[in-house]
């Protein structure tokens, strides 16, 4: 197994990676769900779904800043001011597995085709392997989440047998398939504000301990930005748009190769050219457009 690695790009073009010397002392990811319920006068629960997320609790240590851990403090702290300004992180327990792809799957059967991983350029040889457990994610507001454990890989084409069939049959696409322990895209909650991510003793003994929260929006912009332009006009506008069948017509909405985290998500949303600086700033007003419409 390899070391866990953070990826995040401080500026459009300069990919930073942090990889940490050893293994996490802990990793606990739970999920969330944005869900409102109203009871019925019968007694029955009527519930509506808004989003999904998981959030991962990321710690490591106490270390000192000797050897393979020296500057280590200092290269979070930098990180820490990107994470407070609203942008994004990715995050992998294991660096050789930091995989996300598009996929196609069928309910009750136990084989998964999968794309190509549009996160190489954090880790070209990145892959999975027999025994990885892959989570199967749709976008919200859908948000199916379920767990497929590969029994084998198929030797000329892209895919992999399960050991158990697929469950779900989402409705909404694309279909994205991760690592269960890569998280492309990952903020800082509001609630983490304020804390340090490194706490020390006298600076002399050091512990990291980090909250994050998953951005699925951000994972669908990074596997297929080209048709979910069309689900961004409809998250946004005026009318709702589920996924469309074929490429959008808008080539200005296209993430190119080799895009950063914050311009492949920012792509699909018709911001192409948008400065990563002002991306804290764009979240927040997006946030009070839906919050007022």
């Amino acid at each position: 197994m390899a070391n866990p690695s953070f990826w995040y790009y401080p500026t459009d073009s300069s990919l930073v990676e942090i990889q940490l010397p050893g293994p996490l002392t802990e990793f606990t990811p739970v999920p969330l769900r944005d869900r409102r319920t109203a009871w019925t006068l019968a007694g029955t629960p009527m519930s509506v779904v808004h989003s999904g997320r998981m959030r991962v609790t990321i710690t490591l240590g106490p270390f000192n800043d000797t050897g393979s851990f020296e500057h280590l403090a200092r290269k979070l702290d930098t990180m820490s001011s990107h994470l407070e300004r609203g942008l994004p992180v990715s995050f992998a327990v294991d660096r050789e597995k930091c995989w996300l792809s598009s996929c196609v799957t069928t309910p009750g059967s136990t084989v998964v085709t999968y794309g190509t991983n549009t996160c190489a350029a954090y880790n070209a040889s990145a892959s999975f392997t027999t025994g990885d457990i892959m989570a199967i994610e749709s976008p919200n507001p859908e948000g199916h989440r379920e767990y497929a454990h590969v029994a084998g890989l198929a030797l000329t084409d892209p895919e992999f047998t399960a050991s158990e069939g697929v469950q779900y049959a989402p409705e909404t696409q694309p279909l994205m398939l991760r690592h269960r322990d890569f998280y492309p895209v990952l903020y800082m909650p509001e609630d983490q504000l304020g804390r340090a991510i490194v706490v020390h003793d006298h600076r002399l003994l050091f512990t990291l301990d980090l909250t994050l929260e998953q951005g699925l929006d951000g994972q669908v912009a990074l596997v297929n930005g080209t048709d979910w332009a069309e689900m961004a006009e409809g998250l946004f506008g005026d009318t709702p748009v589920l996924h469309g069948s074929g490429l959008s017509e808008d080539i200005d909405r296209l993430a190119a190769p080799g895009s950063s985290l914050q311009s492949a998500v920012a792509a699909p949303l018709g911001l192409q050219g948008f400065d990563p600086n002002d991306w804290a700033r764009f979240r927040a007003d997006t946030g009070r457009s839906r919050d007022s419409s």
